[in-house]
């Protein structure tokens, strides 16, 4: 990615099966569900550090993670997390 530096963005790759974003997209699906589960949702509406942990994690688990790996997902990978 253009805006990361050459030896993170190799690193970041390094840890992509194939380099293909799937590891990337995989974090972020699982943050998602773990922020969908009722208990979480009511965690967050409770206690201050839960809705800390919430509001941290969201850009930086799914945010950033999507950012980096949807350009070099391929189409098909793209499109099993458009229609999943």
């Amino acid at each position: 990615m253009r805006c990361l530096p050459d030896r993170i963005d190799h690193g970041l790759a390094a840890c992509d099966h194939r380099g293909c974003g799937i590891s990337g997209l995989l974090l972020e699906s699982l943050t998602g569900a773990v922020w969908m589960l009722p208990l979480a949702i009511d965690a967050a509406l409770d206690d201050p550090w839960v809705t800390l942990a919430k509001f941290l994690s969201l850009p930086l688990l799914i945010g950033v993670p999507v950012a980096l790996s949807w350009p070099r997902a391929g189409f098909v990978v793209r499109a099993w997390f458009c229609l999943s």
